[in-house]
């Protein structure tokens, strides 16, 4: 199919993505699912080659838009899971098939956290009830957005933890990564807030499908999905207000 051959070519970025990556994504993603549509169309035959008419893909568009936007921070969370509920009634459109992705992030929002699972730990120690607000940032050691990201948590922890800010980092451990390189890494990045290894349970349970990848948990529930290179000082200063 289609799709699988593209998926190949995509896999490396979505494996390991950052903002300058995903506006590409999308538009890739939403040429794969106008050529598959038009293919599944051809193979129905004559009688059923009506596809989506253009009012439906100006819908779907706007509303792809702005679940582009808010998955950008600009917009609430919760208004991108009502987006993305009502991009599921316009079905086969460009707009439908290029937002899976990030409709399956928005999907969470709202969602019980959960107990945290963790196997050990590399530095500190906590649990998602430390604090005001919990942020589990998802990272494997040989993604180089990862390895560029994680050490800037360091910053946003020692701005923030006094204030109720709790930064967990989680790792697999995947493609050969010991514990020892895991290890090498936190000491030299000097990090001091919370790193743990997880089995991949916590990723199933986030939706995380590539990484860094980011969640916010708050009063027990998921407050927020995205890339950790999209936070703000004013997002830190929204989820950790009492």
């Amino acid at each position: 199919m289609i799709r699988s051959a593209m998926w190949l070519a995509l896999g490396l970025m979505m494996a390991c993505t950052d903002p300058a990556f995903e506006g590409r994504i999308v538009e890739l993603e939403a040429e794969v699912a106008a050529l598959e549509s038009e293919v599944a169309q051809l193979e129905q035959g004559p009688a059923k080659r009506a596809g989506p008419s253009n009012e439906q893909e100006e819908a779907a568009g706007v509303l792809a838009r702005e679940i582009q936007a808010i998955s950008q921070g600009q917009g609430e969370p919760a208004r991108g899971k009502e987006a993305c509920e009502e991009l599921s009634k316009y079905p086969g459109t460009r707009g439908h098939g290029a937002m899976g992705r990030l409709c399956e992030e928005f999907a969470v929002v709202g969602a019980e956290a959960g107990e945290l699972e963790v196997t050990q730990w590399y530095a500190g120690s906590a649990d998602m009830n430390n604090g005001e607000a919990t942020l589990l940032v998802f990272w494997e050691l040989w993604c180089p957005h990862c390895r560029r990201e994680v050490p800037k948590l360091q910053e946003l922890h020692a701005q923030y933890a006094a204030r109720g800010l709790n930064v967990i980092g989680l790792t697999q451990g995947s493609r050969g990564a010991s514990d020892e390189d895991i290890g090498t890494f936190v000491s030299n990045n000097g990090l001091t807030y919370a790193i743990g290894k997880e089995s991949g349970a916590m990723s199933e349970r986030f939706s995380v499908r590539g990484v860094p990848a980011a969640a916010v948990v708050k009063s027990g529930k998921v407050v927020w999905r995205g890339h950790p290179a999209r936070i703000t000082d004013e997002m830190v200063q929204a989820w950790i207000a009492i």
